[in-house]
């Protein structure tokens, strides 16, 4: 009877062993991204906001196109439903714009509100998607060029892959449709733009260097597809994201265009941290 009680409590202790090594082995084997930043100039980042943590995003941009220049001082918030489902909102904010010949106008900007939907490290890869979806609603003055009038409906998807021994750098590709749906017009034109919907590609990379990350985004965007469009624009973005102490992070990007329909230039500068609202 010993014996037997000897050898049970041997194979219980084997058992227990062997069970615990496995799932060590499988916590040592299961890839867990790493996120450098928490945003991208031009493109939709594929990192979600974990579950309860809200995150605000102040910005100023500068757009210098042929017949005017405009600033915008954007806002945008997220938070996460859970650690790989997300809402966001987001406002234009002040926006000024001033022609070549001196008029200016001014006032508040249009609001979205999005969801997206993460997935990590698929199959326990380097790989990971999202999809998400927007609406656009023309709050802004479409007489002051606030605004274009448009509702905006625009389901996006957003691929990348991790590159761990280049000390975390990512290789990223974002692709968007615009489905757009006319509101208001500009009560003092009698030329209305087509309701054109827009097709948007973003791809690039970015490097760390804690605690810079030096980020690189190629845009093509356009319209000409379907409606009377007759817009195409591409730009390049080479930009650089600081991580501050704390949960701060600050950045600047300068798109240049790089056809007859883009702006000349744009600068975009951004402000952001995050806080968890459950106490986390």
């Amino acid at each position: 009877m010993k014996h037997k009680r000897f050898v049970n409590t041997v194979l219980l202790l084997v058992f227990y062993f062997l069970g615990s090594r496995v799932t060590w082995a499988e916590e040592e084997g299961k890839r867990r991204y790493v996120q450098p930043i928490e945003e991208l100039f031009m493109s939709e980042r594929i990192y979600p906001q974990d579950r309860g943590e809200m995150q605000i995003t102040f910005g100023a941009n500068f757009f210098n196109r042929v017949e005017e220049n405009i600033v915008q001082t954007p806002i945008s918030m997220e938070y996460g439903l859970s650690d790989f489902w997300q809402l966001e909102l987001e406002w234009e904010g002040y926006t000024h714009r001033k022609n070549h010949e001196g008029r200016s106008t001014q006032g508040i900007g249009d609001l979205s509100i999005a969801s997206k939907y993460s997935f990590m490290n698929i199959a326990n890869s380097n790989f990971h998607t999202a999809l998400g979806f927007e609406i656009g609603f023309p709050i802004g003055s479409v007489n002051k060029g606030l605004s274009d009038g448009l509702m905006h409906f625009e389901p996006f998807v957003v691929i990348a892959y991790d590159l761990p021994k280049l000390n975390h750098s990512k290789i990223f590709a974002h692709v968007n449709l615009d489905f757009v749906h006319r509101l208001k017009g500009d009560e003092d034109s009698d030329e209305i733009e087509p309701a054109a919907h827009e097709f948007t590609v973003n791809s690039g990379f970015f490097i760390p260097f804690n605690p810079f990350v030096y980020t690189t985004e190629f845009t093509w965007q356009t319209n000409e597809w379907n409606n009377g469009g007759n817009d195409s624009e591409m730009y390049i973005t080479p930009g650089l994201i600081v991580n501050l102490p704390g949960t701060w992070e600050v950045g600047v990007g300068a798109p240049i265009g790089l056809t007859e329909d883009s702006d000349n230039f744009r600068v975009i500068g951004m402000l952001s941290f995050e806080f968890h609202v459950l106490g986390k």
